[in-house]
């Protein structure tokens, strides 16, 4: 390894270790009647349809759902999608961000 590379590396580490992990958060999605996920992606555990315990997460974590619309859906004029976190902070605290 050249100098750069490890002088790189050292940064990247370095940039790893200082991550604020969060453990043991939640993501809520609360959707309307004609609305359902079908497809979930990334590393939880999946406690419902619409809640997702995840075991560590930082900054470069992602989870994705794939949503399916119904036919009842199509009649209404209304739908609604929120999309709710709750999370430890590193002080103990814990925060809900929507």
């Amino acid at each position: 390894m050249g100098k750069v590379e490890i002088m790189d590396w050292k940064f990247k580490f370095s940039v790893f270790i200082h991550y604020q992990w969060e453990s043991h958060s939640k993501i809520a999605i609360p959707v309307c009647t004609g609305m359902r996920f079908n497809t979930y992606h990334g590393h939880f555990l999946l406690r419902s349809s619409d809640l997702m315990a995840l075991p560590a997460v930082d900054c470069d974590k992602a989870f994705a759902m794939q949503m399916i619309l119904e036919e009842s859906l199509l009649t209404s004029q209304t739908a609604y999608l929120q999309a709710a976190l709750l999370y430890p902070s590193a002080a103990g605290l814990i925060l809900f961000s929507i």
